[in-house]
């Protein structure tokens, strides 16, 4: 019986053992499961901001674009209107 005990006692340990394991290694890749999720979420939110932010340069690039058209023009106005002065002097 004293073999038999033994073991017993042994599968029962390394059963116990490998019912803990489990349950870490479960409990492992759930934490796992939710970091990846929350890194998707944020890289969504990176995405979505970044986005926005390309939207908001190009809209100020053209804003730009069109001060300095409208700035060159009325320099080109006032060019004229200089030229013709200087003629008609």
């Amino acid at each position: 019986m004293d073999h038999l005990d033994i073991i017993i006692t042994v599968i029962g340990s390394a059963l116990a053992n490998l019912v803990l394991f489990a349950y870490f290694l479960g409990s492992a890749k759930m934490r796992m499961d939710t970091h990846s999720r929350e890194l998707k979420e944020l890289k969504t939110a990176t995405d979505i901001r970044q986005s926005k932010l390309e939207d908001r340069t190009l809209e100020m690039e053209k804003e730009i674009a069109r001060i300095t058209g409208s700035n060159e023009a009325q320099l080109g106005l006032l060019q004229a209107l200089l030229q013709r002065r200087r003629e008609g002097d």
